[in-house]
């Protein structure tokens, strides 16, 4: 338990809040942390399964005034930690329902139980490099004797590994929603109030086209 410590959050998104910051701000208050301030924008969207799309959502993001905002709201939270008075406020925005459905993939369980035994590797692709294992963060991944990367099941569902490898050669559950990801950027790439650049993805990298 938190005990009344002092949290905030902190909310980057590359197309929609939806409600990311009410389901954080009750896991913070759930663990009995004193909730002191609330602060989102937008933020470039390295989602692997747009960026495999072709489509880097909020590209420009972070501006230099939303950088200006997120400074003012770090000195507004220290003001508030020291004693300053402040009110929580509510902050809910409905999800369409294909962002439910993403959401409950970022199930804790769901990630640790089922997409974390899903990633594969293509064995005549990966050359052992050992890249994926250094930069889990989680240090979830380990390479068997012959070099091979193996998954265990503190995963995060970041797809680093995957995002990350100069081979190509891992895949997961994730790729083969194809059809979902595909509903996603059509009706965020017709949305005009986003800004999106056109790239392409591939051993490891994102070069803008």
């Amino acid at each position: 338990m938190l005990n009344s410590t002092p949290a905030f959050s902190f909310n980057l998104y590359g197309t929609y809040p939806a409600d990311a910051g009410r389901q954080l701000r009750k896991l913070l208050a759930k663990k009995g942390a004193r909730d002191v301030g609330y602060f989102s924008c937008r933020g470039a969207e390295y989602n692997l399964c747009y960026l495999m799309k072709g489509y880097l959502f909020s590209p420009d993001n972070l501006t230099s005034e939303e950088l200006a905002q997120a400074e003012a709201f770090g000195h507004e939270v220290a003001a508030r930690v020291s004693g300053k008075g402040y009110a929580s406020t509510p902050v809910f925005r409905s999800p369409p329902f294909v962002y439910r459905v993403e959401r409950m993939m970022c199930d804790r369980w769901v990630i640790e139980n089922l997409m974390s035994r899903t990633f594969r590797v293509k064995g005549e692709l990966c050359n052992s490099c050992g890249l994926c294992v250094k930069l889990c963060p989680n240090a979830n991944i380990r390479a068997d004797k012959d070099g091979c990367p193996r998954w265990a099941k503190n995963c995060l569902g970041c797809l680093t590994c995957e995002m990350r490898c100069p081979r190509d050669a891992i895949t997961c559950l994730v790729d083969r929603l194809g059809p979902m990801w595909d509903y996603n950027v059509r009706h965020m790439s017709a949305d005009k109030t986003l800004q999106f650049a056109r790239v392409r993805h591939q051993h490891g990298r994102t070069e803008t086209l």
